[in-house]
């Protein structure tokens, strides 16, 4: 996800395109926006998988906006008219193409989805989809709906050019896929498109054998052909170049034709990049003395660390000695789990101190601790490595959104949270993964450590942002402003005494 952009979201009017780069720091006052911008993503991953009554699942495991009137952006009071849309956009690249949901090698590099929410008029609670754009890189879809009909735009074709009607349905993905209807006929795949087709080649005399190889080579090896693959499918099949008008209605009939199809992929995506997120909360779960021992496998670590010790637990040796050593190359301790009958311990093991309980060694352990096994879990559990046959290996993005890590850490430790971010984003590069931090932060030790960093060359300053929220308040023209670094590790485009004071 190289970008995300909300409209009428929350309290924000429009947040502009703000950019997911490897890190991602929300900074601001408070009240001013970050966390609701960085719950966004723990929203998309509960919505997900479910079947719900509209596109999101707005109460969740994750997050609790209660409902959609409550998360539409009020405006003040000077301002009575409140919107009644919310607008959501936001990238998706290098996305595996599904053709009947079997996966294909081939990838689309670039694709940017707008949906546009309305309330559901028979309940206020609840959010419908008025519209949805598909940009691709070469083409361009656009879907409006009202009820259970769809009126579709791809290109210069509609649905109303081929003399179909079309129902849609939701699904427990992200976008709702397609009915075509034409007389007694009704299907996932348009029929009428198929006829078009059919009367185009017929003007360049094939014959049955070469239309069904041209279909078969055209829509099952490309989901989204260029223009360019089309000329040469023609001259391959049919052994003629197709004329310019023909060319461009052929494009957009195969697109039409494989609506459901993109619309798989897209969803199949998000399902990868949804497993791929992880949230912690601003406030861990406060340390035990003693768990009881559940006999549940545990897979995800909870966004407070509830079940933190309980994962632990469940790690092989192994895994543990792995863990132990990437956490103690920065912060100079180990954890060690212990059980005994029924119950579970979690000690801790500082550099030449005596071992002792974590409840022993001060809160801000138990709330670096879950941000640690998070980070170390995606990194060494949840990727797919190069050892692995190549053919079955691909890049996938992962999103690890954290509130406030800072809380309850001393000014050295928050500074070696730096250090750590910068470690995991090169050794991600390294083996081609796509790792994305979004940090809400207090903390200017973080922002100066990342500068620090980049001006040792630990970190790249092009893998780095901050957004800055509430900015009018320090005298900036928006209300969210971007600032970079320099290479030497300063931030442009940064108010001044933004950290400091501000008491009469």
């Amino acid at each position: 996800m190289d970008f995300l952009r909300l409209k009428n979201y929350r309290c924000f009017e429009d947040t502009g395109n703000i950019p997911i780069k490897p890190l991602t720091l929300l900074v601001g006052s408070n009240s001013s926006g970050k966390s609701s911008f960085l719950k966004f993503f723990p929203l998309l991953k509960q919505s997900m998988s479910k079947k719900k009554r509209g596109l999101f699942l707005w109460t969740g495991h994750y997050v609790d906006f209660k409902d959609f009137q409550n998360i539409l952006r009020k405006t003040r009071q000077e301002s009575p008219q409140n919107p009644t849309t919310m607008e959501i956009s936001f990238t998706l690249k290098n996305i595996q193409a599904i053709r009947r949901m079997r996966t294909r090698k081939t990838v689309i590099d670039k694709t940017q989805l707008t949906l546009v929410l309305s309330q559901e008029q028979e309940d206020e609670h609840y959010d419908k989809l008025d519209e949805l754009v598909i940009k691709l890189p070469d083409q361009s879809i656009t879907c409006i709906f009202n009820n259970d009909i769809a009126t579709i735009k791809i290109g210069n074709l509609t649905s109303d050019n081929i003399n179909e009607h079309i129902k849609f349905s939701m699904t427990n993905g992200l976008l709702p896929r397609f009915r075509f209807i034409k007389g007694n006929r009704m299907g996932e795949e348009s029929n009428a498109c198929i006829e078009r087709l059919t009367a185009i080649l017929e003007k360049y005399n094939h014959t049955t054998k070469t239309s069904a190889n041209f279909f078969s080579y055209s829509l099952y090896t490309e989901i989204a052909p260029t223009k360019e693959q089309l000329k040469r499918m023609f001259l391959d099949k049919l052994g003629a170049k197709i004329q310019e008008n023909d060319l461009n209605e052929v494009f957009d009939l195969l697109y039409f034709y494989n609506l459901n199809n993109i619309i798989d992929t897209i969803n199949v995506n998000m399902f990868k990049l949804v497993d791929n997120i992880i949230y912690i909360g601003p406030l861990r779960k406060a340390t035990e003395r003693y768990y009881r021992f559940q006999n549940l496998a545990v897979d995800e670590i909870e966004p407070d660390g509830s079940n933190l010790a309980m994962f632990l637990y469940n790690l092989s040796q192994e895994k543990r000695t792995s863990l132990n050593n990437w956490i103690s190359s920065i912060f100079d301790f180990k954890i060690d789990v212990k059980s005994d009958g029924g119950h579970v311990e979690l000690n801790v093991i500082e550099k030449e101190k005596v071992e002792q309980n974590l409840i022993d060694v001060g809160f801000g352990y138990t709330q670096i601790l879950p941000i640690l096994v998070n980070v170390w879990k995606s990194l060494s559990m949840d990727t797919l490595h190069m050892t692995r046959d190549k053919e079955l290996w691909e890049k996938d993005e992962h999103i690890i959104a954290i509130e406030q890590p800072e809380l309850h850490l001393h000014p050295r430790m928050q500074a070696k949270l730096g250090l750590l971010l910068a470690r995991v984003i090169n050794e991600a590069d390294k083996l081609q993964e796509d790792f994305r931090f979004i940090i809400e932060t207090h903390s200017e030790t973080l922002l100066n450590k990342i500068g620090e960093l980049i001006a040792l060359k630990e970190i790249k300053e092009d893998n780095v942002n901050v957004v800055l929220f509430n900015a009018k308040k320090e005298e900036m023209e928006n209300e969210i402003e971007l600032a970079d670094y320099s290479e030497d590790g300063f931030l442009t485009n940064w108010p001044i005494n933004f950290f400091a004071e501000d008491v009469d």
